[in-house]
């Protein structure tokens, strides 16, 4: 996104490229009074060691003054006279000195953090201790925060728009990483006088955390984060967090920037707290949900649709007494009030003055309602097998369809050779599915097209509109309109298809294309890539192995506690309903003894996904050579589970690759 203007009306000086939208940081920092957090203690704050004490501590170093503290320690700005570099020096709570597991944790987390390697995260140079304190040597930002930028003056929506990309790349890379943040806050979002944004703090929130023995508290005794801007699940199972804690926080800050104010209680949306672009609202009330499962489920997928907001015209406001735009899918049929008829009669009547302009408005309506990244489907012919010609009708009082009941009648139909009706529902499903609820993206691409596979079997149009639909979203990145749900959405169809090939051509031309884009559809691509034994390809987007494979660790740990906790949810229900049956008994005692209710287990899918993907990550290996990582790789991997697939995996993967 380019600035429209290239220098400041205000001051003259030219303004960066990188610089969000009409930010001019010569100015904010001629109105901030420090370029970090400011220094003043604080209740709950640790007091900063003397400079003497630091000096002594770090002979390498020459310490110049305190620029910031926090529940998570202090910062110094410092210089290294032998590389003559300006660097910051972040002291951690001396408190973490009393705890002696707490070095072994802050080496192991150290590492990671100072493997992070992207231009929007603040790099660590170093990390150790010395003298009894704790530290972390990183890049120095010379610029402000986005606390004080949005002190020194309200931020319009085009800053906010050219802000919250950047976030989200260096939120995406990190948890590819397997890095949370979990404490996204505008005082940890720095502005640098080149005009780039920067994210510090990264992991600390844990790193800190850790030292109670409790996961869930940081150093002050709150739970990992700052109260305003945690995910509710910080909060009520702290132990559950995932990435998706990291974008409501992001959406909080977004709401921020967009209104000055916290979207707290019952809160409107941004668009009537500011100019903001209608469109955003959705945006913005997505990453604010309060079921994870609500959320976008990557930063890169808010970033893109942030963007193409951006990148697009904004529909004008309406004309006074038309019609607004629908705020459900066109699609649905609903009963309408007479008031509503009229306006709608109104509004096509405004419409068919302007014949030329219909299909851009209607697009751009669309649009805005479903607040969805573009569609990458253009309209179906009429004649065409994946033409949409059914919607479910909606209830007196029903605010949105039943999608369970769209999919259970399309098993229904299909058992009773309906099949174009079958057909019908899994073309809306699947083109409507997440407008209203976007919880059903693993739905939609798993056991949705599986059922429609299944109809494709009995019914030859349902595969070939399922092939139309695939050819289309295909087509789209070929015309520089796709975007990672897109190549999700390609990728399970193609996997449905039994054409994985076809998967595999396009996120080749992808790289070439638009290689940021490749980046982030690479763990898709992942398996088609391996199976044609792309492993230079793969090593090179895997980057450092140890991280790689604390990812998955990770992944594997949260599934065991889910898994665990499911366990105890069955016993608890197996213990109610023998309770039930008892209390049935004893009430009427001629009633006969009931089968024993044993609540089925469920395969464990967190022990399945880490050998598959452990057996990937050493196939890669192996298969550029690197045997001694794959082997202390396979090491690691057995002694968190022990699996015969993980015992054999290096020598299976020189069975295939041939050495």
């Amino acid at each position: 996104m380019s600035n429209e203007s290239k220098s400041c009306p205000k001051c003259g000086a030219a303004i960066p490229d990188e610089a969000p939208h009409g930010l001019c940081p010569r100015c904010l920092l001629a109105v901030v009074s420090v370029p970090t957090e400011g220094g003043a203690t604080g209740a709950g704050r640790p007091v900063p060691p003397p400079i003497h004490e630091l000096a002594a501590a770090f002979p390498q170093l020459e310490i110049l003054e305190l620029i910031g503290q926090g529940g998570m320690g202090v910062v110094f700005k410092a210089r290294q006279p032998k590389l003559d570099r300006v660097v910051a020096l972040k002291i951690l709570p001396t408190a973490l000195a009393a705890d002696a597991a707490f070095a072994e944790r802050f080496t192991r987390e150290g590492r990671v953090l100072a493997r992070l390697n992207h231009p929007n995260i603040v790099t660590v140079h170093d990390f150790g201790q010395a003298n009894g304190f704790f530290y972390l040597l990183m890049e120095f930002v010379d610029g402000a925060n986005l606390r004080q930028a949005m002190r020194a003056g309200r931020f319009t929506p085009a800053q906010a728009l050219a802000v919250v990309p950047k976030i989200c790349e260096a939120l995406q890379y990190a948890h590819h990483q397997g890095v949370l943040h979990r404490d996204i806050k505008p005082e940890n979002i720095l502005l640098d006088t080149s005009g780039r944004v920067k994210i510090a703090d990264f992991g600390i929130a844990k790193l800190v955390g850790e030292h109670h023995g409790d996961t869930t508290l940081t150093a002050s005794g709150a739970r990992l984060g700052t109260p305003h801007y945690m995910a509710p699940e910080q909060v009520e199972t702290p132990g559950d967090v995932d990435h998706r804690a990291d974008i409501y926080s992001l959406g909080v800050v977004f709401y921020e920037m967009l209104t000055g104010e916290l979207p707290l209680g019952r809160f409107a949306p941004p668009s009537e707290k500011s100019t903001a672009d209608p469109r955003l609202d959705e945006v913005v009330f997505r990453t604010l949900a309060k079921d994870p499962a609500n959320r976008p489920q990557s930063a890169g997928e808010v970033k893109t649709q942030v963007e193409n907001i951006a990148d697009t015209p904004r529909l004008p406001s309406p004309v006074a007494g038309a019609a607004a735009p629908p705020t459900v899918s066109p699609s649905l049929k609903k009963k309408t009030p007479m008031w509503g008829k009229v306006a709608l009669v109104a509004a096509l009547a405004l419409l068919g003055l302007v014949v030329v302009g219909v299909p851009f408005l209607v697009y751009w309506w669309a649009k805005a309602a479903k607040l969805v990244p573009p569609p990458a489907v253009e309209a179906t012919n009429s004649a065409s097998a994946s033409a949409e010609t059914w919607s479910p009708s909606l209830e007196p009082g029903e605010q949105r369809p039943d999608l369970n009941k769209i999919r259970r009648e399309a098993g229904e139909f299909r058992e009773k050779g309906r099949f174009e009706e079958a057909l019908q529902r899994h073309i809306w499903y699947h083109q409507h599915a997440l407008e209203s609820d976007a919880g059903q993206t693993g739905v939609r691409l798993s056991f949705a097209l599986s059922e429609w596979v299944e109809l494709g079997q009995r019914y030859p149009k349902a595969k070939q509109a399922l092939i139309e639909i695939r050819d289309r979203n295909t087509r789209a990145f070929a015309e520089g309109r796709g975007y990672f749900g897109l190549f999700m959405d390609v990728s399970s169809i193609n996997n449905y298809l039994q054409e994985n090939d076809a998967t595999y051509r396009l996120f080749k031309r992808l790289q070439q294309a638009n290689p940021a884009l490749a980046r982030q559809c690479y763990h898709v691509a992942a398996d088609v890539l391996v199976e044609n034994r792309e492993y230079a390809l793969c090593r090179g987007y895997i980057g450092d192995v140890a991280t790689a494979f604390a990812g998955l660790r990770q992944n594997w740990e949260w599934h065991k506690k889910h898994e665990e906790r499911t366990a105890q949810d069955r016993q608890e229900q197996k213990k109610r309903m023998e309770k039930s049956q008892a209390e049935m008994r004893q009430k009427n005692p001629a009633l006969t003894a009931p089968v024993p209710f044993s609540p089925p287990d469920s395969p464990s899918y967190g022990d399945s996904s880490f050998v598959k993907q452990t057996r990937q990550l050493v196939e890669i290996l192996v298969g550029v050579g690197e045997k001694a990582g794959a082997e202390k790789i396979r090491d690691q991997a057995v002694a968190l589970l022990d699996d015969p697939r993980l015992k054999s995996a290096v020598a299976d993967a020189e069975k295939r690759v041939g050495k």
